[in-house]
C-alpha cells in the first residue's frame, strides 16, 4: 500500500475496514466471529514498529555498508537479517548485489550449533515401578506411609546415598513451574528424621532428596512423611492463581494472549503471556481487580483425567497452555466458566481457597512477551501489610493522615525541585564573586572557594 500510494487514500480507518469487510466476506462460511476487542490496537502498534523499524534497519544497514565500502561479507548479511531484521531481499536491493547462494544453509547450521542440548538423565529408573502419586488422588492428604525401592547416590553432592525412591509418594516433585514440597520422614530403624529438601521426577518416579546421607540397606523399610502444609498451601495457591491471573488477562487484553510460562514460588509467582506491548497502569489494575472477581465468585475447581481426543474435542487446544502434553491421556483442571487446561500442578478445590491475589509490577521482557509477577494467599496479606506499613510510617513523620500522603508528598517534591533551582542559581552567584574578587586583588590574595550545601 505503501509502494502503491494506496495509503495516503485508506489511512489507518480504511485499513481497518478492509478487515472487516474480510470478516463479513468469512461469515459466509465459518458464521459470525466472536469480538475480538484487540485487533484495532494489535493492527496499530505493529503498523507503528514496521514504519519505525524499517526505517532504523535501513540507516543501520547503510551504516555497515560504509563499514565494508559497499560489499558485504556473509556474516554481515546473517547479522543484518537476524539482528536488524532486514529481508534478504530488500538487503539485495540496497546493496545492489545478488543473495549469497548459502546464505540459508548457514543460518540453519548455525541455529543447529547453538540449538539447546537434550538434557542429560543422570540416574536410571526404568527398572523402578512407578511412583503412585498420591496428590492427584488427594491433594489434601498431608501424611502418609510408604515403602522404599531404593537409594540412589547424589551425583551432584558426591555421591552421597540421599536419594529416596518410594513406592507411593503425596510429596509434589518440581514440574510445570512449580516448586516442590518439603516434608519429614521418619525411616523404620532410624531415631532421628530426616528432611526431604527437594524432589524432582525422573522417567515415572519421583527422587525424594534428603538433608543427609541414608547409609546402609533400607530397600524394602517402611517410612512415615509428614508434608509441610503452610508451603504446600502457598505453592497451591499460587499456582491455582496463575489460572485465575490467565483468564483475567485475556478477559481484559483481549483473546489474542496466551501462557508463554509460568513459575510458582512460595515467594512468588510470575506468568509470561503473549501481548504486543507494556501494560498501562489502569490494565494492571482491571486484571488484577478481574482476578478478584474471579475469587470472591467461590467457582469450585474440578480436576480429573480424560482421555485426550475426548478433552480436545470438549475444550480445544486452548488445553495446551503449558504446551502440548505427550500420552493419550490428559489431567484437566476446569475453574467452571473461568479457565480449563491440562495441567497436572497442585489446585485448590474452590477459588476462594486463594484468598486474595495481590499485582505486584509487570514488565515487557522481551517482543511480544509481557512478564506479571503476583502473590496470594498469606504472601498477599504480607504484602499489603507491608504496603500499609509504609503508609503508616509517612503518616506519622509528615503528620498528616492517609488522604493528605500524596499532596504532601507532591508539595514536598515541588519544594526540593524549586530550592535545587535556587541553589544552583546561589552557587553560581558566589563563583562570579570570587572571580572577580581574585581579579581585583591581583591574584595575590589566598582564598578558599566555597560551595553552598
Amino acid at each position: 500500500m505503501k509502494r502503491t500510494g494506496w495509503w495516503e487514500i485508506f489511512g489507518m480507518e480504511g485499513f481497518l475496514k478492509i478487515f472487516e469487510y474480510h470478516k463479513k466476506d468469512l461469515a459466509g462460511i465459518y458464521g459470525e466471529f466472536p469480538e475480538y476487542k484487540s485487533f484495532d490496537g494489535i493492527i496499530k502498534v505493529e503498523f507503528d514498529r514496521w514504519k519505525n523499524s524499517d526505517e532504523e534497519s535501513v540507516k543501520k544497514l547503510d551504516k555497515i555498508i560504509k563499514q565494508r565500502k559497499g560489499k558485504l561479507n556473509l556474516d554481515d548479511w546473517i547479522v543484518c537479517m537476524q539482528s536488524h531484521g532486514i529481508p534478504a531481499d530488500l538487503i539485495s536491493e540496497i546493496v545492489k548485489a545478488p543473495i549469497p547462494q548459502n546464505l540459508y544453509y548457514e543460518i540453519a547450521m548455525r541455529q543447529e550449533r547453538t540449538a539447546k542440548a537434550t538434557e542429560t538423565i543422570l540416574y536410571n529408573t526404568t527398572h523402578l515401578k512407578e511412583t503412585d502419586n498420591l496428590f492427584y488422588k488427594d491433594h489434601t492428604l498431608m501424611e502418609f506411609d510408604a515403602t522404599i525401592l531404593d537409594v540412589y547416590k547424589n551425583v551432584l553432592q558426591k555421591d552421597i546415598p540421599n536419594l529416596m525412591i518410594l513406592d507411593q509418594s503425596a510429596v509434589y516433585p518440581t514440574s510445570g513451574g512449580q516448586q516442590h514440597d518439603n516434608a519429614t520422614v521418619t525411616v523404620e530403624g532410624v531415631d532421628e528424621p530426616f528432611k526431604v529438601i527437594d524432589a524432582v521426577k525422573v522417567g515415572k518416579v519421583v527422587l525424594h532428596t534428603l538433608d543427609r546421607p541414608l547409609e546402609g540397606d533400607f530397600k524394602g523399610k517402611r517410612v512415615n512423611v509428614t508434608i509441610d502444609p503452610i508451603r504446600r498451601k502457598q505453592l497451591q495457591a499460587h499456582h491455582t492463581g496463575t489460572h485465575i491471573i490467565f483468564a483475567s488477562c485475556r478477559k481484559v487484553l483481549g483473546p489474542h494472549v496466551w501462557q508463554n510460562g509460568a513459575k510458582k514460588t512460595t515467594e512468588v509467582a510470575h506468568l509470561d503471556i503473549t501481548h504486543y506491548q507494556s501494560l498501562s497502569k489502569e490494565e494492571e489494575r482491571a486484571i488484577e481487580n478481574a482476578a478478584n472477581r474471579i475469587i470472591n465468585q467461590c467457582t469450585d475447581i474440578h480436576k480429573s483425567f480424560m482421555d485426550k481426543a475426548e478433552a480436545e474435542k470438549e475444550y480445544g487446544f486452548h488445553l495446551y497452555q503449558g504446551g502440548v502434553v505427550p500420552g493419550n491421556q490428559l489431567r484437566v483442571v476446569n475453574i467452571e466458566g473461568v479457565d480449563t487446561e491440562a495441567c497436572c500442578g497442585t489446585h485448590a478445590d474452590n477459588t476462594a481457597e486463594v484468598g486474595w491475589i495481590k499485582l505486584i509490577k509487570t514488565q515487557r521482557i522481551s517482543d511480544g512477551i509481557v512478564r506479571l509477577y503476583y502473590v496470594a494467599f498469606e504472601r498477599a496479606i504480607d504484602v499489603m501489610n507491608g504496603e500499609m506499613d509504609i503508609m503508616n510510617q509517612l503518616c506519622d513523620t509528615w503528620g498528616v493522615d492517609q488522604t493528605q500522603i500524596l499532596p504532601t508528598a507532591i508539595r514536598f517534591f515541588n519544594e526540593y525541585k524549586k530550592l535545587s533551582t535556587v541553589t544552583k542559581k546561589q552557587d553560581q552567584q558566589i563563583l562570579n564573586l570570587q572571580v572577580k574578587y581574585v581579579i581585583n586583588a591581583g591574584g595575590d590574595t589566598k582564598f578558599h572557594f566555597v560551595k553552598s550545601e
